[in-house]
Protein backbone atom coordinates (compact mmCIF):
# COMPACT_ATOMS: atom_id res chain seq x y z
CA UNK A 1 0.00 0.00 0.00
CA UNK A 2 2.88 2.46 -0.53
CA UNK A 3 4.52 4.18 -3.67
CA UNK A 4 7.94 3.39 -2.48
CA UNK A 5 8.72 0.14 -0.13
CA UNK A 6 12.56 -1.03 0.45
CA UNK A 7 13.36 -4.41 1.72
CA UNK A 8 15.74 -2.19 3.65
CA UNK A 9 17.44 1.14 3.95
CA UNK A 10 16.45 4.53 1.35
CA UNK A 11 17.48 8.15 1.59
CA UNK A 12 15.54 11.21 0.80
CA UNK A 13 17.29 13.85 -1.09
CA UNK A 14 16.12 17.36 -2.35
CA UNK A 15 12.11 18.08 -2.64
CA UNK A 16 10.67 14.71 -4.15
CA UNK A 17 6.75 14.51 -3.85
CA UNK A 18 5.24 11.21 -2.91
CA UNK A 19 1.83 11.83 -3.02
CA UNK A 20 -1.86 10.50 -3.63
CA UNK A 21 -4.02 7.81 -2.08
CA UNK A 22 -0.88 5.76 -1.71
CA UNK A 23 1.81 8.61 -0.91
CA UNK A 24 3.96 6.82 1.82
CA UNK A 25 6.68 4.96 1.89
CA UNK A 26 7.73 1.69 3.61
CA UNK A 27 11.62 0.55 4.40
CA UNK A 28 12.34 -2.35 6.18
CA UNK A 29 15.15 -0.43 7.20
CA UNK A 30 15.91 2.92 7.93
CA UNK A 31 14.62 6.24 6.61
CA UNK A 32 17.05 8.83 6.16
CA UNK A 33 15.56 12.45 4.97
CA UNK A 34 18.27 14.93 3.63
CA UNK A 35 16.01 17.07 1.86
CA UNK A 36 12.35 18.34 2.30
CA UNK A 37 10.22 15.30 0.79
CA UNK A 38 6.50 15.78 0.85
CA UNK A 39 4.44 12.15 1.31
CA UNK A 40 1.03 12.26 1.43
CA UNK A 41 0.36 9.70 3.68
CA UNK A 42 2.99 8.33 5.53
CA UNK A 43 6.41 7.52 5.86
CA UNK A 44 7.37 4.02 7.76
CA UNK A 45 10.35 2.21 9.20
CA UNK A 46 11.08 -1.10 10.21
CA UNK A 47 14.24 0.73 11.68
CA UNK A 48 14.46 4.41 12.48
CA UNK A 49 13.52 7.45 10.92
CA UNK A 50 15.76 10.08 10.34
CA UNK A 51 13.63 13.11 9.06
CA UNK A 52 15.77 16.14 9.57
CA UNK A 53 13.83 19.05 8.38
CA UNK A 54 11.25 17.58 6.48
CA UNK A 55 7.16 18.39 7.12
CA UNK A 56 5.55 15.55 8.81
CA UNK A 57 2.82 13.98 6.66
CA UNK A 58 -0.98 13.42 8.01
CA UNK A 59 0.22 9.82 8.98
CA UNK A 60 3.00 10.66 10.81
CA UNK A 61 6.98 9.38 10.41
CA UNK A 62 6.29 6.15 12.22
CA UNK A 63 9.43 3.97 13.61
CA UNK A 64 9.20 0.34 14.48
CA UNK A 65 6.77 -0.90 11.98
CA UNK A 66 6.05 -4.30 11.15
CA UNK A 67 8.32 -6.15 8.64
CA UNK A 68 6.76 -6.33 5.23
CA UNK A 69 7.54 -9.30 2.89
CA UNK A 70 8.36 -8.80 -0.54
CA UNK A 71 8.10 -10.54 -3.53
CA UNK A 72 11.06 -12.06 -5.33
CA UNK A 73 12.25 -9.78 -8.31
CA UNK A 74 12.96 -12.75 -11.21
CA UNK A 75 13.32 -11.38 -14.36
CA UNK A 76 13.51 -15.32 -15.81
CA UNK A 77 10.00 -15.64 -14.43
CA UNK A 78 8.68 -12.99 -17.17
CA UNK A 79 10.55 -13.96 -20.06
CA UNK A 80 6.95 -16.13 -21.29
CA UNK A 81 5.16 -12.92 -21.69
CA UNK A 82 8.32 -11.59 -23.94
CA UNK A 83 7.14 -10.34 -27.56
CA UNK A 84 10.65 -9.37 -28.21
CA UNK A 85 13.85 -11.04 -26.52
CA UNK A 86 16.61 -9.02 -27.50
CA UNK A 87 19.49 -11.19 -27.05
CA UNK A 88 23.26 -11.44 -25.89
CA UNK A 89 24.55 -12.00 -29.12
CA UNK A 90 22.94 -8.75 -30.77
CA UNK A 91 20.13 -10.54 -32.45
CA UNK A 92 16.42 -9.27 -31.53
CA UNK A 93 13.94 -12.75 -31.33
CA UNK A 94 10.52 -12.06 -32.79
CA UNK A 95 8.79 -14.46 -30.34
CA UNK A 96 5.62 -15.08 -32.47
CA UNK A 97 7.64 -15.61 -35.79
CA UNK A 98 10.19 -17.37 -34.40
CA UNK A 99 12.81 -15.09 -36.72
CA UNK A 100 16.01 -13.48 -35.47
CA UNK A 101 16.35 -9.74 -36.25
CA UNK A 102 20.22 -8.69 -36.79
CA UNK A 103 20.49 -4.90 -36.77
CA UNK A 104 24.30 -5.06 -37.06
CA UNK A 105 26.13 -2.13 -36.64
CA UNK A 106 22.71 0.05 -37.14
CA UNK A 107 19.71 0.28 -34.86
CA UNK A 108 15.73 -1.54 -35.14
CA UNK A 109 13.17 0.95 -34.21
CA UNK A 110 15.42 2.88 -31.88
CA UNK A 111 17.21 -0.38 -29.97
CA UNK A 112 20.95 -0.76 -30.47
CA UNK A 113 23.14 -2.92 -29.27
CA UNK A 114 26.54 -2.38 -27.08
CA UNK A 115 28.54 -5.54 -27.47
CA UNK A 116 31.12 -4.04 -24.88
CA UNK A 117 28.81 -3.01 -21.98
CA UNK A 118 26.17 -5.92 -22.86
CA UNK A 119 23.97 -3.58 -23.01
CA UNK A 120 20.75 -2.82 -25.29
CA UNK A 121 20.43 0.88 -25.60
CA UNK A 122 16.96 2.55 -26.95
CA UNK A 123 16.51 6.12 -28.25
CA UNK A 124 13.43 7.67 -27.96
CA UNK A 125 13.31 8.89 -31.47
CA UNK A 126 12.76 4.91 -32.52
CA UNK A 127 9.59 3.93 -33.14
CA UNK A 128 9.13 0.10 -31.33
CA UNK A 129 6.37 -2.26 -31.56
CA UNK A 130 3.89 -1.80 -29.12
CA UNK A 131 5.23 -5.18 -26.99
CA UNK A 132 7.36 -6.74 -23.67
CA UNK A 133 10.76 -6.37 -24.77
CA UNK A 134 13.14 -9.18 -23.05
CA UNK A 135 16.61 -8.04 -22.79
CA UNK A 136 19.93 -10.54 -21.89
CA UNK A 137 21.77 -8.21 -20.42
CA UNK A 138 21.37 -4.49 -19.68
CA UNK A 139 18.78 -2.10 -21.06
CA UNK A 140 19.37 2.04 -21.35
CA UNK A 141 16.58 3.97 -22.35
CA UNK A 142 16.89 7.58 -23.28
CA UNK A 143 14.51 10.43 -24.64
CA UNK A 144 14.12 14.08 -25.88
CA UNK A 145 11.60 16.86 -25.72
CA UNK A 146 9.06 15.98 -27.80
CA UNK A 147 9.30 12.26 -28.13
CA UNK A 148 6.16 10.62 -28.03
CA UNK A 149 5.19 8.01 -24.86
CA UNK A 150 5.66 4.71 -25.70
CA UNK A 151 4.53 1.90 -25.07
CA UNK A 152 6.29 -1.32 -23.67
CA UNK A 153 7.71 -3.04 -20.55
CA UNK A 154 11.14 -3.96 -20.28
CA UNK A 155 12.35 -6.79 -18.64
CA UNK A 156 16.38 -7.01 -18.20
CA UNK A 157 18.25 -9.48 -16.78
CA UNK A 158 20.91 -7.38 -15.55
CA UNK A 159 20.32 -3.58 -14.85
CA UNK A 160 18.25 -1.07 -16.13
CA UNK A 161 19.14 2.85 -16.91
CA UNK A 162 16.77 5.54 -17.85
CA UNK A 163 17.40 9.25 -18.87
CA UNK A 164 15.92 12.39 -20.62
CA UNK A 165 12.63 13.07 -21.54
CA UNK A 166 11.11 9.30 -21.97
CA UNK A 167 7.78 8.90 -20.97
CA UNK A 168 6.81 5.12 -20.65
CA UNK A 169 3.21 3.46 -20.31
CA UNK A 170 3.55 -0.62 -19.95
CA UNK A 171 2.16 -3.46 -22.47
CA UNK A 172 1.74 -6.16 -18.88
CA UNK A 173 -0.73 -4.97 -17.21
CA UNK A 174 0.80 -2.64 -14.30
CA UNK A 175 4.72 -3.30 -15.00
CA UNK A 176 6.89 -0.91 -16.68
CA UNK A 177 10.37 -2.02 -15.45
CA UNK A 178 11.82 -4.99 -13.62
CA UNK A 179 15.50 -5.88 -13.54
CA UNK A 180 17.57 -8.50 -12.22
CA UNK A 181 20.05 -6.08 -10.61
CA UNK A 182 19.85 -1.99 -10.24
CA UNK A 183 17.50 0.75 -11.51
CA UNK A 184 18.99 3.98 -11.84
CA UNK A 185 16.14 6.50 -12.84
CA UNK A 186 16.55 9.82 -14.31
CA UNK A 187 14.59 12.21 -16.52
CA UNK A 188 13.96 15.63 -17.26
CA UNK A 189 10.94 17.74 -16.40
CA UNK A 190 7.99 15.81 -18.67
CA UNK A 191 9.45 12.64 -18.34
CA UNK A 192 6.60 10.19 -17.45
CA UNK A 193 6.89 6.81 -15.91
CA UNK A 194 3.60 4.46 -15.94
CA UNK A 195 3.71 1.47 -13.55
CA UNK A 196 5.82 -1.32 -11.56
CA UNK A 197 9.07 -0.39 -11.27
CA UNK A 198 10.99 -3.00 -9.69
CA UNK A 199 14.32 -4.28 -9.17
CA UNK A 200 15.93 -7.31 -7.30
CA UNK A 201 19.01 -5.35 -5.99
CA UNK A 202 18.72 -1.48 -5.37
CA UNK A 203 17.30 1.87 -7.05
CA UNK A 204 18.45 5.30 -7.79
CA UNK A 205 16.26 8.21 -8.64
CA UNK A 206 17.44 11.74 -9.71
CA UNK A 207 15.91 14.40 -12.09
CA UNK A 208 12.52 15.64 -12.07
CA UNK A 209 9.73 13.30 -13.81
CA UNK A 210 6.34 11.84 -12.64
CA UNK A 211 5.86 8.26 -12.01
CA UNK A 212 2.63 6.70 -11.28
CA UNK A 213 3.00 3.74 -9.78
CA UNK A 214 5.23 1.35 -7.34
CA UNK A 215 8.69 1.40 -6.68
CA UNK A 216 10.29 -1.52 -5.19
CA UNK A 217 14.09 -2.45 -4.34
CA UNK A 218 14.39 -6.15 -3.31
CA UNK A 219 18.21 -4.89 -1.98
CA UNK A 220 19.20 -8.38 -2.92
CA UNK A 221 23.17 -8.46 -2.01
CA UNK A 222 25.21 -6.65 -4.40
CA UNK A 223 26.23 -8.35 -7.70
CA UNK A 224 25.84 -5.05 -9.90
CA UNK A 225 27.19 -1.37 -8.94
CA UNK A 226 25.05 0.91 -11.33
CA UNK A 227 23.35 1.37 -7.95
CA UNK A 228 25.35 0.90 -4.61
CA UNK A 229 25.10 1.60 -0.91
CA UNK A 230 21.51 1.67 -0.71
CA UNK A 231 18.45 3.13 -2.40
CA UNK A 232 17.81 6.74 -2.79
CA UNK A 233 15.35 8.90 -4.21
CA UNK A 234 16.60 12.59 -5.37
CA UNK A 235 15.48 14.95 -5.98
CA UNK A 236 12.54 16.61 -7.15
CA UNK A 237 10.41 13.31 -8.74
CA UNK A 238 6.94 13.45 -8.21
CA UNK A 239 5.28 9.98 -7.37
Amino acid sequence: DSAIIVDGSVLFNGSPDVLGLKGSAHANGDITIAGKPTFSVSANATGVVHEGTAPTPPGGFNEGVPHVPLPEVDPTALKGFANYVLRSDGGILDVASGIVIVPGAGSWNGWKYDAANNEWQFSGGGVPPVATYYVEGNAKLSGASGDPARTMSIVAEKCIETTGNIKLNPVLTGTLLIAGGDIKLNGTAGATYMGLIAAREQIKTMGTYDHQGVLLAKNSADVYNLVTAGSSVDPDAVF
